[in-house]
């Protein structure tokens, strides 16, 4: 365990969709680009949390996640919002708003980060 001013313990999923036609090669790509980000956000979070695990899992994001939550007892799930707007969220569906609607424990959804522009204010 490494020494941490914190006392959380951090779970990193990365969950991707498999198409029904899911070619062999394709899922193999998607599963390592899934795991490189999901590692990539394990290394960010460390210092943050007593222990970090990165875990992949195929399927539909927003259950996996939820299911993740549930298998491991999470007190909280923070996840990022893509920030489509509202009328691509209905035809896309949302993956946040799934998660926030089915988990059992509190859900923090954080906006995408837009960076200042000289001379805006908000």
């Amino acid at each position: 365990m490494r020494n941490s001013p914190f006392f959380a313990e951090a779970e990193i999923l990365g969950a991707y969709p498999i198409p029904p036609e899911s070619w062999e090669a394709f899922e193999q790509s998607t599963e390592i680009a899934a795991r490189h980000a999901a590692e990539r956000l394990a290394a960010e979070v460390q210092a943050l949390a007593k222990q970090t695990d990165a875990v992949v899992r195929s399927g539909s994001p927003a259950d996996e996640i939820i299911r993740t939550a549930s298998e491991l007892g999470a007190d909280l799930i923070v996840m990022g919002s893509r920030g489509l707007g509202s009328t691509r969220s209905v035809l896309l569906g949302s993956v946040s708003d799934r998660v926030l609607h089915l988990a059992r424990c509190p859900v923090l959804v954080v906006p995408p980060h837009e960076p200042a522009q000289p001379g805006k204010q908000k």
